[in-house]
C-alpha cells in the first residue's frame, strides 16, 4: 500500500499529515482481523492508510485471516481484538460458550449476489427471486464454502422459490478468482459473490447479475438479515477492559463512513481503492475501480441492527444449525454505533 498518499493529491496529503500529527501521542495497540484483499474489509484498510485510527489514538495492526472459524479461534485466543464477520458465525460462537459482542456494523446489504453464466442463465434483469432461482433448477451454484452463510442463503432462497433440496447442486469456492474460473470453464452455472467480484465478472463478460436482494424482490428474511449482514465483533471481556479504545475505534469508522459518502472525495476514494486492491487481470483500472467506488456508499455502514441477529437465529433454529436459542440482546454493545 506504499505510495498511496502520492495518488491522493496535495490537499488530501496535507489532511492526512494533520491526522497523523494529531495521533502522534501515546497510541493504544489494537489488532483487527481482515479478509486479505476482500472489499468487505475496506474500512479497516482505510483506517490504517488514511490515518483515522492514529488520529483517534489507536495503533492498529491488521491481521490477515481468511475464514470465519479461523477468526473465531483468533478472537477466543486473544491473537486479535476485533473481527469482522456475519451474525450466524457469532451465534454459533456464542452457542459454544463464548461471549461475542457487536460494536459496529459493516455491511447493510446482503453480502452475496448471485451471478449467472452468460450463456446458461436467461432471466431478464431485475427479475424477482423466484424467477431467478427457478432458472437454476438442475444447475450447479458456487458458494463461499459448503455449510457457510452463503450456502444457507442460496438454499433458503431456493426453498422459498419452490425448488426441492436436490434440484440444485453446490460446490465450494473461496473467492472471486475461483468463481470466475468456474464460470469460464462452465463447471459452475452461477456463483455467490461480493459486489466487487460481481463487477469484475461482468466487466470481463463472464457472467451477469442474476439476483441482488438489495434491489430485487426477495423474501422478508433476506431483506431483514441483510440490514446487518456483517458487523465488527469483540468479546465481552475485552470490551469491559477497553471501552475507551472501542469508542475510539467506532469514531474512526464514523469518520471513514462520512468521508466515503462525500462526493467531493470520490476521486480520492478511487485512488485509495487502486492502492489497496489489485486490479483484476484483463480490466482497466479506472473503469473497474470507479464502478466499485460507486457501490461503496450503498454497501457499507457503521450502524448496528440487532433484529438481524434475532432473525438469523430464528432461521438457524429452523434449519437445525442451532439446537437452542441464545440471548441475542446481549450480543450488541449498549454503546454500539447506531443510525
Amino acid at each position: 500500500m506504499k505510495g498511496l498518499f502520492k495518488k491522493l493529491g496535495t490537499g488530501m496529503v496535507m489532511g492526512l499529515a494533520l491526522l497523523a500529527s494529531q495521533g502522534a501521542s501515546a497510541q493504544t495497540a489494537f489488532k483487527v482481523q481482515v479478509y486479505p484483499g476482500n472489499i468487505t474489509s475496506l474500512f479497516a484498510y482505510m483506517g490504517v492508510e488514511l490515518g483515522y485510527y492514529k488520529k483517534h489514538g489507536l495503533d492498529v495492526e491488521l491481521v490477515n485471516i481468511s475464514t470465519g472459524p479461523q477468526a473465531n479461534a483468533a478472537l477466543a485466543g486473544g491473537s486479535v481484538d476485533v473481527i469482522m464477520t456475519t451474525p450466524d458465525n457469532m451465534l454459533l460462537f456464542k452457542s459454544r460458550g463464548f461471549d461475542p459482542v457487536a460494536v459496529m456494523g459493516n455491511a447493510k446489504e446482503p453480502v452475496m449476489r448471485l451471478v449467472g453464466h452468460p450463456a446458461k442463465t436467461t432471466v431478464a434483469p431485475g427479475a424477482d427471486y423466484k424467477t431467478a432461482m427457478q432458472s437454476l433448477k438442475g444447475k450447479t451454484v458456487g458458494v463461499y464454502g459448503l455449510g457457510s452463510a452463503a450456502h444457507r442463503y442460496v438454499q433458503l432462497l431456493a426453498r422459498d422459490a419452490g425448488l426441492k433440496p436436490d434440484e440444485l447442486k453446490y460446490t465450494g469456492v473461496s473467492g472471486g478468482g475461483q468463481s470466475l474460473a468456474g464460470l469460464q470453464t462452465g463447471s459452475m452455472d452461477a456463483v455467490t459473490e461480493v459486489f466487487a467480484s460481481v463487477i469484475m465478472i461482468e466487466q470481463l463478460g463472464q457472467g451477469k447479475l442474476l439476483l441482488d436482494c438489495a434491489t430485487q424482490e426477495c423474501p422478508a428474511w433476506a431483506t431483514e438479515t441483510g440490514r446487518m449482514s456483517q458487523a465488527w465483533w469483540t468479546t465481552r471481556s475485552f470490551l469491559e477492559k477497553n471501552p475507551a479504545a472501542m469508542q475510539a475505534y467506532i469514531k474512526a469508522h464514523r469518520e471513514i463512513d462520512q468521508w466515503i459518502r462525500d462526493p467531493a472525495n470520490r476521486d480520492a476514494l478511487v485512488a485509495a481503492l487502486k492502492k489497496i486492491y489489485p486490479v483484476p487481470q484483463g480490466l482497466e483500472a479506472d473503469t473497474y475501480f470507479k464502478a466499485v467506488a460507486e457501490k461503496v456508499p450503498g454497501y457499507f455502514t457503521v450502524a448496528t441492527y440487532p433484529k438481524a441477529i434475532a432473525d438469523t437465529q430464528a432461521i438457524m433454529l429452523e434449519t437445525g444449525e442451532l439446537k437452542t436459542p441464545v440471548d441475542t440482546a446481549a450480543m450488541v454493545w449498549d454503546q454500539a454505533a447506531a443510525d
